[in-house]
């Protein structure tokens, strides 16, 4: 359901292009060995590296460092995981699925594909590692500034009792006390 399968194969496409290029792949679980596979039968161990899953710290470390966060998923909610890296100022690129356009404007604050096209995942890396540092940073703080914009507490809060009625209003309430406000999203330094 990740969609690392087509993440590799755009990546063999896109070391066409930018052998200099690395990705990092972290998590863990039943499918680990299978994708350890992939990446020694394609001929990218030199450029993907699969790590194991990381604490909080440790991912903002790894987004502050990274040039675009890449979420190839075939089914998706609301990926927090998208929320995390505009916060951070890190553009994204992800599949058009479930809640992911609420999150990323297609070529403003970061690029959306089709779910398994890996020919379309890889172009839009290419485009994406190939453009000037400048033009990653305008993309990444229009990301920012899209979620802060957009994602506020009181919002998600007013979406859930729209969606599950009453049962939804203590979320609601809380979402009106001093304390909330709205979601806190800056770049963490």
């Amino acid at each position: 359901e990740k969609g690392i399968d087509t993440l590799l194969e755009a990546w063999a496409r896109v070391m066409k292009h930018i052998p200099d290029a690395r990705l990092q792949l972290f998590g863990s679980g039943p499918q680990q060995n299978a994708v350890s596979h992939e990446i020694a039968e394609r001929g990218l161990h030199q450029s993907a590296t699969l790590r194991p899953a990381i604490d909080a710290a440790g991912v903002r470390e790894h987004m502050r460092a990274a040039t675009v966060l890449v979420l190839p998923s075939r089914t998706e909610a609301f990926p927090m995981v998208l929320l995390e890296a505009a916060a951070m100022e890190l553009p994204a690129i992800a599949s058009n699925v479930g809640g992911v356009a609420e999150i990323i404007d297609d070529g403003a604050t970061g690029s959306l594909v089709d779910a398994d096209d890996s020919e379309s995942l890889a172009l839009a890396l290419i485009q994406h590692l190939s453009i000037s540092p400048i033009e990653q940073a305008e993309i990444g703080a229009a990301a920012q500034e899209k979620a802060q914009a957009h994602f506020r507490a009181r919002m998600m809060a007013e979406s859930y009792q729209r969606v599950y009625g009453s049962e939804g209003q203590s979320l609601h309430n809380a979402s009106q006390s001093e304390n909330s406000g709205r979601l806190q999203i800056s770049r963490q330094t």
